[in-house]
């Protein structure tokens, strides 16, 4: 039974920034199955920070659409798509309230099929370091 007026799972629209190219249906994998070596940790987060912080072994999913666009834009035509995830879920810890992993998720539909960087992409960047 739900509460009324408390938003469920089914409520929430996450948002992953990626690769182009997938269709509704797809399903999101982490980099150890992709093998995909594109990351904004490898640019963005200290050597230092802990390993938990950037698992390859995970999805990112988030409900900020501008930081999925981030994401995305950092991607050679990067896609920006609505997702859901897929099993268990867990708080990313780089950005608890906004953001969670998962071993896998499934795209719902295709927001952006292409999304070019611009300024707004590095004012997120910044807020982001500055939150560390």
């Amino acid at each position: 039974m739900t509460t009324p007026n408390r938003p469920t799972a089914a409520d929430v629209r996450y948002w992953h920034g990626g690769v182009p190219g997938l269709r509704p249906g797809d399903e999101l994998l982490p980099p150890t199955i992709t093998g995909n070596e594109i990351a904004l940790t490898a640019r963005y987060v200290p050597s230092t920070v802990d390993a938990d912080h950037a698992r390859h072994d995970r999805v990112y999913l988030t409900t900020n659409r501008a930081a999925a666009r981030a994401f995305a834009a950092c991607y050679p035509n990067g896609a920006l798509y609505i997702a859901e995830p897929i099993g268990a879920t867990e708080p990313d810890p780089d950005a608890p309230t906004v953001s969670i992993r998962c071993e896998r998720a499934r795209v719902v539909s295709v927001y952006d099929p292409c999304v070019l960087w611009s300024e707004r992409g590095h004012r997120w960047l910044r807020a982001l370091e500055g939150a560390k």
